[in-house]
């Protein structure tokens, strides 16, 4: 667990980053009575009496509230999805961290259940083809660090958002096979998820996901009997949870 918390932290900072990044492109709007418009950003307000706003020029203009028509927040020029392309087909990559904590075991036989304690830590990138603006296909290779074994993924993934908006809901899936480093023994793995893809800028974007990952590989164990006792070696299956975290290109 104390592998764990710097690894979620990491996710979380990539996140706060991101919205930083959004809350960077936003300014306050004051709209007059008089039908002008004022952008920049307020400094001061007093209820029920004025506000302050310091314009991108660095002017200071003072209104009183029966001057102001509405306040609001909005995207500074030039930075809105209007003017930010969005990718709808041809080449992709997809390049993101994850983590991943057990959370479902396997049974080793009919009398031995084995708990799933395990987490990992790892990178995975994707190449592929976008169809359109709602689906997107590729092929993924990465790395991912267990306790005690270190597998190598190779994945087909599928993205589907479900919006066509700066900011979309997006189901993911992937089905393929991990190969082990050293001694370790990989196997089928497969994981679904659901999340947000957000462009930050033309053809690129954030993605954040929570999604279920089954992985095999062969783990040893001992079968005792009345008389002696020996070591098995058998392919198990075991669930994660998995948080992913990223940007597309």
């Amino acid at each position: 667990m104390k592998r764990a918390i710097p690894n979620l932290l990491l996710l979380l900072f990539i996140f706060i980053l991101q919205f930083g990044y959004g809350q960077a492109n936003m300014e306050d709007v004051v709209y007059l009575k008089n039908g002008s418009i004022v952008r920049g950003i307020i400094i001061e307000q007093i209820p029920n009496q004025s506000l302050k706003i310091q314009t991108n020029d660095r002017s200071i203009f003072l209104f009183k509230v029966e001057e102001v028509e509405k306040m609001t927040r909005e995207n500074i020029p030039g930075t809105s999805l209007a003017k930010i392309e969005r990718k709808k087909n041809g080449y992709v990559n997809i390049t993101e961290i994850n983590f991943c904590q057990g959370i479902t075991g396997d049974k080793l036989d009919d009398n031995v259940k084995a708990s799933n304690k395990d987490r990992s830590f790892g990178f995975k990138t994707v190449n592929g083809y976008q169809a359109s603006e709602h689906f997107s296909i590729g092929l993924g290779l990465g790395i991912d660090r267990y306790i005690e074994a270190t597998l190598v993924p190779i994945t087909l993934d599928m993205r589907f958002p479900l919006l066509i908006h700066k900011t979309s809901p997006v189901f993911n899936f992937g089905i393929g096979g991990s190969a082990g480093l050293g001694d370790a023994k990989g196997g089928f793995t497969t994981n679904f998820g659901f999340g947000i893809r957000s462009y930050t800028s033309n053809n690129s974007a954030f993605i954040l996901n929570l999604g279920y990952k089954l992985q095999s590989s062969q783990i040893e164990f001992f079968e005792y009997s009345y008389t002696s006792f020996k070591p098995i070696a058998k392919k198990v299956t075991f669930g994660f949870l998995s948080i992913n975290a990223g940007f597309s290109f």
